[in-house]
């Protein structure tokens, strides 16, 4: 799990370009692994605070509020709520006793220090002691309890496919933009047009200055679009609805993260990209 409550839904990033990928895991890490050190501090000794951060992870706009409510019946009381760019809330909420709060703020304050700011490190991130020290406070359900909401990003496109009815949306993922269209049925024949376009992030949200390397990386970007035509008979429509149904995640009370991480394996675009023919500039 990740040291706050911080959402991402990786996509498209098995066909990025080489520096197209390096510039999203420098921008996007960086944020992810961002805890505000007033809200730590504030935490290490229980003062009632809150404050708002709004990020943009991957291009993905995340409003996160850190609360430390103070001490209720002993405990010190803490509560994460993230809002993000699909409309999802995650909350968190801890009720640490005073050594508790003390370790985990330390622990977070510490890791934050230590410059994981790629997950090509995630090998030595879960290695790391004071991320086990966190993950397992935060993890540990006498401890702290965990909500988010049900992520269904294709209910309407679903049901419009279902009729091969006419139909276009555009989805904001991740640096990712996602045209579907549906745009006529002959005979058993329902014909789509998917496009997929990686962008550039919003820099604007950064919650830290843009070094040289990562300046470098911004000037060699190159926008990546993928348009496809599409021709499905209702065997390969009802096998696309499937695959768009299983990418559904369900409500969760609880940290299985399992869920979230199959919708990162990409499997509408291989889906695509596999039964519907590539249109090449």
């Amino acid at each position: 799990m990740r040291l706050s409550v911080s959402f991402v839904i990786c996509f498209l990033s098995c066909f990025a370009t080489s520096a197209n990928a390096q510039i999203l895991d420098i921008i996007g890490t960086k944020e992810r692994l961002n805890v505000p050190q007033e809200f730590l501090t504030n935490l290490f000794d229980c003062k009632p605070f809150e404050t708002t951060v709004k990020s943009a992870p991957d291009g993905v706009v995340t409003t996160m509020i850190y609360n430390v409510a103070g001490f209720e019946n002993k405990k010190c009381v803490m509560q994460i709520d993230g809002y993000t760019g699909v409309n999802v809330h995650i909350m968190q909420k801890c009720a640490f006793t005073p050594e508790q709060a003390k370790t985990y703020a330390n622990a977070v304050f510490k890791f934050q220090n230590k410059g994981y700011y790629s997950y090509k490190q995630f090998n030595l991130i879960e290695k790391d002691p004071d991320y086990l020290t966190a993950s397992q406070i935060m993890t540990d359900s006498n401890i702290c309890q965990f909500h988010r909401d049900k992520i269904d990003l294709t209910p309407v496109f679903r049901k419009k496919l279902a009729a091969c009815q006419n139909y276009e949306e555009v989805q904001h993922l991740n640096s990712v933009d996602i045209t579907r269209r549906i745009v006529q049925k002959n005979n058993d024949i329902c014909r789509l047009q998917i496009t997929f376009t990686q962008n550039l992030p919003d820099l604007e949200l950064r919650s830290d200055k843009i070094t040289p390397e990562l300046q470098q990386h911004i000037d060699s970007f190159k926008p990546a679009v993928y348009n496809f035509n599409c021709a499905f008979s209702q065997e390969k429509k009802n096998e696309y609805l499937a695959i768009l149904q299983a990418l559904v995640v369900p409500e969760e009370n609880g940290f299985d993260f399992s869920a979230v991480q199959r919708y990162g394996q990409n499997s509408e675009f291989q889906f695509i990209f596999q039964n519907c023919e590539f249109l090449a500039k």
